[in-house]
C-alpha cells in the first residue's frame, strides 16, 4: 500500500501542485498556452491507464460506447457553458483556450483519485479525507480568497465523490458531472461577482 500511496502523491503533486507553481512563477496560462496543457493532461491520463491497469481493467470492465458518448456529451456541453456568462472576465477566444484544458485537467483529477481510491486500501470516506488534504497547499498557488473555494469543495466534493466512485463507471461519470459543475457554477458566480471574489485568470 505504501508503494502506491508514493505513486499516487508523485502524480498528484507532480502534476497538479509543482507544474502549476512553475505556471505561476513564470507567468504561463491556460488561456495562452491552451493545446500544450490539453496535450500534457491528456499524456498524463494515458500514463496513468498504464501506471493502473490491474486496477482500471476490472473497473471499468464494463465500459462501453454508451458511457463514452456520455463523456463525449459532458465535454460538449463544459465547452458551451460559458455562453451563458454574460459579462465573463475572459475573451471569447480566451474563454475557450481555457475551458480546452480544464476539461482534461479535471478528467485527470478524477481518474487519479480513482486511482488513489482503488489502491490505498482505506475506507471512501477515508479517501475523501485525503483528497481534502492534498487540496490544502492550494493556498500557497492561487490567491488566497480564490484558493478557500476549492479548498473547501474539495472537502464535501471529496467524500461524495470517493463514495460515488466506489459504486463503479456509472458512479465515476457522476462524480464528473458534479465536478464539472462545480468549476461551471464557481466561473459563472466569479463573473456575476456572486462572490464578491476578483476572478483568476489562469
Amino acid at each position: 500500500m505504501i508503494t502506491w500511496i508514493i505513486i499516487w502523491l508523485f502524480f498528484w503533486t507532480s502534476a497538479l501542485g509543482f507544474t502549476n507553481y512553475l505556471f505561476k512563477k513564470h507567468g504561463i496560462t491556460y488561456y495562452e498556452k491552451s493545446w500544450q496543457h490539453t496535450i500534457f493532461f491528456i499524456i498524463l491520463t494515458l500514463i496513468l491507464f498504464v501506471v493502473y491497469q490491474n486496477q482500471f481493467f476490472v473497473y471499468f470492465n464494463n465500459f462501453s460506447l454508451y458511457h463514452l458518448l456520455i463523456i463525449l456529451l459532458l465535454f460538449i456541453l463544459w465547452l458551451s457553458v460559458p455562453t451563458l456568462y454574460k459579462n465573463d472576465y475572459y475573451a471569447k477566444k480566451e474563454r475557450f483556450g481555457y475551458q480546452l484544458p480544464k476539461f482534461f485537467e479535471i478528467f485527470f483529477q478524477d481518474i487519479c483519485f480513482l486511482g488513489g481510491l482503488l489502491t490505498f486500501g482505506i475506507s471512501p470516506t477515508m479517501f475523501g479525507l485525503v483528497f481534502f488534504v492534498v487540496h490544502i497547499p492550494a493556498v500557497f498557488l492561487l490567491p488566497k480568497k480564490f484558493a478557500l473555494l476549492p479548498i473547501f469543495g474539495s472537502l464535501f466534493g471529496g467524500l461524495i465523490l470517493a463514495h460515488l466512485q466506489s459504486q463503479g463507471i456509472i458512479g465515476f461519470l457522476v462524480t464528473l458531472f458534479i465536478h464539472l459543475s462545480f468549476w461551471a457554477t464557481l466561473h459563472y458566480a466569479l463573473q456575476k461577482n456572486i462572490l464578491g471574489i476578483t476572478p483568476l485568470k489562469r
